[in-house]
């Protein structure tokens, strides 16, 4: 099924939770507002994991610098150390020192 495809489609089944608790398949029909809705609710869920993957890799990067800062002082005052110069092309330049 190609990316378009899947929008393309004038039914989609949907899981509906009833009053007595179990969960149905249904099957509806796709019109433009709820096809507008589920790519809003896509979205907004695709945008919400890729905030949560950046707060891990920031808080990994902060955890990183305080390491450098308190284990490794001569990282801070020895600019042209060649261990320096390997670190900084790895990881960047972001961070000062």
């Amino acid at each position: 099924m190609g990316p378009g495809a899947f929008w393309g489609t004038r039914v989609m089944e949907i899981v509906k939770k009833h009053d007595s608790g179990g969960l149905v398949w249904k099957r509806i029909k796709l019109t433009t507002t709820r096809k507008a809705n589920a790519k809003k609710r896509l979205l907004r869920v695709w945008q919400e994991n890729l905030n949560w993957c950046q707060l891990v890799q920031y808080q990994r990067w902060k955890l990183w610098l305080k390491y450098l800062d308190a284990k490794c002082p001569r990282f801070v005052t020895k600019k042209d150390a060649l261990w320096r110069q390997v670190v900084d092309k790895k990881y960047g330049t972001r961070w000062g020192g």
